[in-house]
């Protein structure tokens, strides 16, 4: 039987899935741990500085402001990582 008074959640991986999952558990009353083997959070939608500017990791193109992008920048603003997105 689950003991439903223990509401705790550990997750392996901390890329947009992984962060996405760890939002919505957290904000539904969860202790969430996201456990990541890089220095950064992102998963291949992580960026790096390179000669003062950011590169993407990987490709990404998003085409507009539309409700995907604004639900990620929400996510990366509630986790304080907006200074690496592109």
């Amino acid at each position: 039987m689950i003991n439903r008074t223990l509401r705790k959640v550990t997750i392996i991986g901390g890329g947009i899935s992984g962060l996405t999952c760890g939002w919505h558990l957290a904000n539904a009353g969860y202790a969430v741990t996201i456990l990541e083997k890089e220095s950064l959070p992102g998963g291949l939608a992580r960026s790096f500085s390179l000669n003062g500017r950011w590169i993407p990791l990987t490709y990404h193109h998003v085409l507009s402001p539309d409700t995907v992008t604004v639900y990620l920048q929400t996510l990366l603003d509630t986790f304080a990582y907006s200074k690496f997105a592109v």
